[in-house]
């Protein structure tokens, strides 16, 4: 999906636009027109619910054997960056998603992220001082949020 925006009367209308919109020579475009801040809201929500979910969290720490305080506090650590997204400025939100997340897959009524799990771990302070597993297959934690968050965004043409 790219970013797009247009102005028609008088009002900028921000929104995402997926590929088969864009492509030439596509005699019925299928795809789809998507409101910014519909979709980055809903971004943001799925992000801090993850980020609250000790079961997620605990997918990622998997074997790193943290003493039960260090492990109390990297998961408070990430709550409380959970916490803060509803009160940082646009551009603190961009960078986190920047920071965490790797790719975003939307379809009906599911969205999909792709979260940096060496980034996220260094994030919540368990990378610090120890060695991450930055392989291929372990670098990359899917977090899939059925039709709540992806509800909340509608098609536009």
């Amino acid at each position: 999906m790219k970013r797009g925006r247009e102005i028609c009367g008088g009002r900028r209308y921000r929104y995402y636009v997926s590929s088969r919109l864009i492509e030439k020579g596509s005699d019925v475009p299928t795809g789809w027109r998507l409101p910014t801040l519909e979709i980055e809201g809903a971004v943001l929500t799925a992000l801090a619910a993850w980020l609250r979910s000790p079961q997620e969290l605990m997918a990622v720490i998997g074997n790193h054997n943290l003493a039960a305080p260090h492990l109390n506090q990297s998961l408070n650590t990430a709550r409380q960056r959970a916490d803060s997204i509803q009160h940082s400025t646009y551009t603190e939100r961009r960078a986190l998603i920047a920071m965490l997340v790797s790719r975003i897959t939307i379809s009906s009524g599911t969205l999909v992220l792709q979260i940096r799990r060496s980034k996220l771990l260094q994030a919540m302070g368990v990378a610090h001082g120890q060695a991450v597993s930055t392989d291929a297959t372990n670098e990359e934690q899917t977090s899939s949020s059925p039709s709540p968050c992806a509800g909340a965004v509608s098609r536009q043409g």
